[in-house]
């Protein structure tokens, strides 16, 4: 661990991060409208305050679930990989509730 951990100060150019941070951010659960237009998407965003290395927001819009992603690039460099990751999990947790149900 601590190899890791000194490994990660060398990746990082000595930068300390702390934990990623979350939030969970419900939307409606239906189809808005603002002027007759129908709101397609929802996104919540948050800057990176010092120290931070990854912030994610998760959000929900009209049945659906978003996951807004930023990080620094030195300790995530293949956000594509990430987020492939984040959607194969969440599709295996998908059919784990459709089995147990």
């Amino acid at each position: 661990m601590r190899r890791l951990a000194r490994d990660s100060l060398k990746l990082t150019g000595g930068r300390r991060y702390r934990h990623p941070r979350f939030s969970f951010i419900p939307g409606s659960p239906l189809s808005l409208y603002m002027a007759g237009a129908k709101c397609s998407h929802q996104f919540g965003l948050a800057p990176l305050g010092n120290g931070m290395g990854l912030f994610i927001a998760v959000g929900s819009y009209n049945g659906k679930l978003v996951f807004n992603i930023i990080s620094d690039r030195k300790i995530l460099p293949d956000m594509a990989f990430f987020r492939e990751c984040l959607e194969a999990s969440h599709l295996e947790m998908l059919e784990a509730a459709r089995q147990a149900a």
